[in-house]
């Protein structure tokens, strides 16, 4: 390639050179693995003559941003066939996100190799500054990508009392999923329970919450017992035979008041369960039922117990609100309070 100028030759981030892109696509100019540039690209020397030569860089800005959003709504619609009931919940989802890229380059004033000719010099900028590698033209001063991303997930159902109470149930369900499957492992790895034992312990909460599932007249006892709506002593230690029963368990519940006159507000032999009836202890019958079913299967840990036992109570109130509160009122107030003197008198036997 040959250039003759008159006067002045200009390089502003520009490129004079002779070659040509490898395979990879870089410009080249060079010797290639020892070999003369001609040889190996198969074209000629650079020949620049120029009066003077004078050159510059140029400096590059890129900027860029995004701003993102999506919305998005599932339904879905489960049938509770006992109750004939559908359950219907709503999510919508949105989706926010924002951004942006800024970027400086410089690119270089650039001349390739070659035979290259100035006649004033003095009056030309220096070349040794002036950069002659046909591989480096662009050089990166910085960059920088920011960026914020928002997602958000509203069930629908907080903005109903319905829906607020489902919600709940749910919590307490996967509550009381984690702490019996904590329980579970503890009883395991602390030799509290041989695994068949440790097994049925877990499943004793779900039994006992099937059972007052499938039967609102135990649900309504239970829940005016517990309130301290319900003073039928006799009906309540049914009910919570029916759901010692319903694990399995061979034991026969007692009703009394004598425990807590110990502290306690149950106790067990493992032939026998004591569930203390004094009105401070009736809100806790349940745990403590599930907490005597557990020492009844051959647990020795406090603690774990009181684990069973919160799990029984958090399933059985989800169990309890599995009914609807018109059928639960109905029966409750077909039973009655337990106030009148016939159920008083038979309750003195618990006393």
């Amino acid at each position: 390639v040959n250039i003759t100028v008159g006067e002045n030759t200009n390089l502003k981030g520009s490129l004079i050179a002779a070659g040509s892109t490898d395979e990879s696509g870089v410009f080249q100019d060079k010797k290639v693995n020892g070999e003369a540039r001609e040889a190996a690209l198969g074209h000629k020397n650079l020949n620049l003559s120029t009066k003077t030569l004078t050159f510059e860089n140029s400096t590059n800005t890129n900027y860029s941003s995004y701003n993102s959003m999506s919305a998005g709504a599932s339904y879905s619609d489960t049938l509770n066939k006992e109750k004939n009931e559908h359950k219907d919940k709503t999510t919508l989802t949105t989706s926010f996100s924002t951004g942006m890229n800024y970027e400086r380059t410089k690119t270089l004033a650039t001349l390739g190799q070659g035979n290259i000719n100035i006649t004033d010099k003095e009056n030309s900028d220096d070349t040794d500054r002036l950069n002659r590698d046909t591989t480096k033209v662009d050089k990166s001063l910085f960059k920088t990508t920011t960026g914020t991303s928002v997602d958000a997930t509203l069930d629908t159902r907080l903005l109903t009392e319905k829906g607020q109470e489902e919600i709940r149930q749910e919590v307490k369900e996967a509550a009381a999923g984690a702490i019996g499957a904590t329980a579970f492992v503890g009883n395991i790895i602390t030799g509290n329970m041989d695994v068949d034992n440790a097994i049925k312990s877990y499943q004793d909460p779900y039994k006992t919450a099937e059972a007052l599932r499938n039967n609102p007249e135990l649900a309504a006892t239970l829940d005016a017992f517990t309130k301290g709506e319900f003073d039928n002593l006799p009906k309540t230690k049914e009910a919570l035979q029916t759901l010692a029963n319903a694990t399995g368990l061979n034991v026969d519940v007692l009703l009394t008041t004598i425990t807590s006159y110990e502290n306690a507000k149950g106790t067990t032999d493992q032939n026998l369960v004591a569930l203390d009836v004094n009105k401070e202890n009736r809100p806790d019958t349940l745990a403590t039922l599930g907490h005597e079913e557990n020492h009844a299967r051959g647990g020795t840990n406090e603690t774990l117990a009181d684990m069973s036992g919160y799990a029984t109570q958090l399933l059985s109130e989800v169990a309890i609100g599995s009914h609807d509160t018109a059928t639960l009122n109905a029966i409750q107030f077909e039973m009655g309070a337990g106030k009148d003197t016939q159920t008083q008198m038979a309750n003195q036997v618990f006393y």
